[in-house]
């Protein structure tokens, strides 16, 4: 007979997946790590996820896509987990999980849990918030209230607002500073964590050397 009932729609999927990956950012080609974990007590059939690319239709190619298996990080682990290498197209890319259990003699499957992986474009300017192509004061400004909301407004990209450390730290102020800094023509310094002038900051944002006006400066 059937294994689980829950009140509401019939076709609607387990509450099984209690949490995974959120939000991955990695340059193409990049090992990332996946990861979900599921509700104890009841071993699934098949647990994966998919990739889902920036300019695919969710609701209705989904299926169209391949499948990447996750396995169990241990005999008593509920939490399944997969390395993979981040896809070559820039942009970010819906992440999709999924988890199946037998239910008699069907097949039924958990709700989706959902993340992001952002793939890195190779040609892109750091400090560039709002992707006008340029680094200006309204990128700083955007990068501040990345900051003050907890999320980038719409049309503003967190990667480009997080210079000073993005592989430790979230957008700070300090991001903003060192955005209008740049925009300035001065040396950029990322204060705070770090406590030294970033050395990524200047080669891929600002195209010139240290002490060297900005081609973005007001004439």
């Amino acid at each position: 007979g059937r294994r689980f009932a829950f009140a509401g729609d019939e076709a609607s999927g387990l509450p099984f997946i209690l949490g995974g990956t959120e939000a991955l950012t990695a340059d193409p080609g990049e090992t990332v790590a996946l990861s979900v974990h599921l509700l104890e007590g009841i071993d699934p059939l098949e647990v994966y996820a998919q990739i889902v690319p920036p300019d695919l239709d969710l609701s209705t190619a989904i299926t169209t896509l391949d499948r990447i298996p996750l396995t169990r990080t241990g005999p008593n682990s509920w939490t399944w987990s997969a390395t993979i290498p981040a896809p070559n197209e820039p942009g970010e890319h819906t992440l999709v999980f999924h988890a199946d259990y037998s239910d008699g003699e069907e097949t039924k499957p958990s709700e989706p849990h959902f993340g992001s992986l952002t793939v890195l474009s190779n040609n892109a300017l750091l400090g560039d918030v709002n992707g006008d192509g340029l680094v200006t004061p309204a990128d700083a400004m955007l990068a501040f209230e990345c900051w003050l909301n907890g999320i980038c407004p719409v049309g503003g990209s967190s990667l480009a607002a997080n210079v000073c450390d993005p592989a430790s730290t979230g957008i700070t102020p300090t991001d903003a500073q060192a955005i209008f800094g740049l925009y300035m023509g001065l040396s950029p310094v990322c204060a705070g964590e770090l406590g030294v002038g970033d050395r990524r900051l200047a080669p891929e944002i600002s195209h010139f050397g240290v002490g060297t006006a900005s081609p973005w400066r007001h004439p």
